[in-house]
């Protein structure tokens, strides 16, 4: 534990696993050995922590106690602690999960290439419907272009008459209510 995360490796993992078994100690008492050193050993990062002068400092020592955890800690307590009964069977059900996500992708992309080949033309059609085709086809491009130019021109005849009428009638009333005797021949 001394080393660190650098000293630590899964052969050092082994025989630390090899030791307790080695010695007979029953699981609950090699965790709690574990747990004393481990505390020793995060109080030490707690203290070199509390010694650096800035924040970032402060985190980065944090942050190497937090990778202790994970890279040394956690797999001498899987070694230490054999799984449990629910840990196998939620390992199975990940397993099961997993199987059955690959099926349902590979009937998924089975399903995806069976819609592109049947979107895929095989062949081309005969010349008389292909000749019909093209002519409803260019039917329907005229008809569009046709439209788009009636509903601008309706569109723009609509706005401009709505707005002359108004002008003209703004423009009488103020002739014959304002100015009345205008011109005066």
């Amino acid at each position: 534990m001394g080393g660190g995360i650098d000293g630590f490796s899964l052969q050092l993992k082994d025989k630390v696993v090899k030791a307790a078994q080695d010695l007979r100690l029953d699981q609950d008492l090699a965790v709690e050995l574990l747990k004393a050193n481990v505390i020793k050993v995060f109080m030490n990062y707690v203290k070199q922590a509390k010694s650096k002068s800035t924040r970032l400092d402060q985190a980065k020592e944090l942050k190497k106690m937090v990778y202790f955890s994970n890279l040394v800690v956690q797999p001498l307590l899987e070694g230490i602690k054999p799984p449990t009964a629910e840990e196998i069977e939620a390992e199975k059900a990940q397993a099961e999960i997993a199987k059955i996500m690959k099926e349902a992708q590979a009937a998924a992309k089975k399903e995806e290439e069976e819609e592109k080949a049947a979107d895929d033309p095989k062949s081309a059609p005969p010349l008389p419907l292909a000749v019909f085709g093209g002519a409803c086809k260019g039917y329907g491009i005229f008809a569009e272009v046709v439209k788009n130019v009636l509903e601008g021109l309706d569109t723009f005849v609509g706005r401009y008459l709505a707005f002359l009428s108004i002008a003209y009638i703004a423009f009488k009333w103020a002739h014959f209510r304002l100015f009345n005797d205008f011109p005066p021949f």
